[in-house]
């Protein structure tokens, strides 16, 4: 696998080099979470020094783009960010922190 520093067995990579990505799926490693087609809302943990592309928590509907798993960034389907970028709502005035 192009890129993969470590793998386990022949098919899981666990840690990419050359600043790649790690692919959700283990398959491989991108350039940027936004190349790896089986995850739609991902965000880079880059936290511990390594660099994976991870779905963000399947609770926060329509978020597109996260920082953490529980951080929503950007919201997608015309919804909205809540304050506490906790995920999207259909309008600001039903979040109870604005």
């Amino acid at each position: 696998m192009a890129d993969c520093s470590t793998c386990t067995g022949s098919t899981a990579c666990t840690k990419c080099a050359n600043s790649k990505y790690l692919k959700s799926d283990k398959t491989g490693c991108v350039a940027s979470c936004s190349n790896d087609p089986k995850a739609s809302n991902v965000y880079s943990d880059s936290t511990t020094g390594d660099m994976k592309c991870l779905f963000c928590n399947s609770s926060m509907t329509d978020c597109v783009s996260c920082d953490s798993s529980s951080k929503c960034t950007k919201c997608g389907n015309g919804k909205y960010l809540k304050s506490d970028f906790s995920g999207c709502i259909a309008a600001c005035t039903s979040d109870p922190k604005s």
